[in-house]
Formats: C-alpha cells, structure tokens, sequence
C-alpha cells in the first residue's frame, strides 16, 4: 500500500476526521471540523499532548476557506508515517475524552 492510500486509510479510522485521496501531492487536506475548535488550537493541542506537528488551516496560513482543516506531509519513511498517525490516533482521543466529544 503506497503512503498516500495508508495515510488516508489511517486517518478515515479516527472519529472526527476525515481525509480525501489525493491525486498528485504528498500532502493530505484533513478535515476536523467535527472537533469544533479552530485548527490553531486543535493543532496546539496535538503538539502539547502527543508532541506531533501538523499544519493548521485558517484565514492565516490558507485562506477563509482552510479552517477547519490541517495539512499533513506523507512524504517521509514509512516508520515515521505511522508514529505520527499514531500520535494524531493518540492526541485526538484524549481530545475526545477531555472534551466529551461523541464522534
């Protein structure tokens, strides 16, 4: 399975989010929304909590239209692909849980 299918793949388990296949990038738009707080904070949270970075969307980085959304990078060894969606599994579960999110 190519990074971009596991990536995905991966992402499209965890309650809340939701990432759309790409056709020619190495980077995934994830939606969060669902987590009802700005991408800023959701990705704050993730690097505090389970020491991942990840991009946010929002009129800063994007545009009006990116928030709500990260931006992750597939585009590495396959050991450090799955750490991180590890950690993102990790982080957002405790999100839920601290929030009382029912995703």
């Amino acid at each position: 399975v190519v990074s971009r299918d596991y990536a995905v793949e991966e992402i499209n388990k965890i309650p809340g989010l939701k990432a759309y296949r790409p056709d020619g990038t190495y980077l995934l738009y994830v939606d969060m929304s669902a987590y009802q707080m700005k991408a800023v904070d959701f990705v704050d949270y993730l690097k505090e909590k389970v020491k991942l970075v990840i991009v946010p969307g929002g009129k800063q980085y994007f545009g009006d239209l990116s928030e709500g959304h990260v931006r992750i990078c597939f585009a590495t060894s396959r050991a450090i692909l799955e750490e991180g969606l590890k950690r993102l599994k990790e982080g957002t579960k405790l999100l839920r849980e601290e929030k009382s999110l029912d995703l």
